[in-house]
């Protein structure tokens, strides 16, 4: 390539910096967004199938009730993990886009 290839992209300036930095910032939000929304769903979920359970605890508890209850406790447990594991990422990217903001 030709120095005039170089020398004809745009200077980064001061200001073009710092908006790249805000753009950054604002997507690492709008990530951190969509994450929180993805937990909400998760909990929704979670409360349904702890109240499905619930209704079959109700009912007699007969051999295929005790199969279904096992389920929904397994699932119950993987819901869990994954709303735990969930927070954990939120957490950790909140912590970073706070610090990259304070480094700024």
């Amino acid at each position: 390539m030709s120095d005039d290839f170089f020398d004809s992209r745009p200077k980064l300036c001061k200001a073009t910096v710092s908006y790249h930095t805000d753009l950054q910032f604002q997507d690492r939000l709008s990530y951190i967004d969509k994450r929180y929304d993805h937990l909400r769903k998760l909990t929704q979920t979670l409360k349904k199938k702890i109240n499905d359970l619930e209704d079959i605890m109700r009912q007699d508890n007969d051999e295929e009730n005790m199969e279904q209850i096992q389920r929904l406790i397994e699932d119950i447990k993987r819901e869990k993990q994954m709303m735990r594991d969930e927070a954990h990422i939120i957490r950790g990217e909140l912590s970073q886009a706070m610090y990259n903001e304070d480094l700024r």
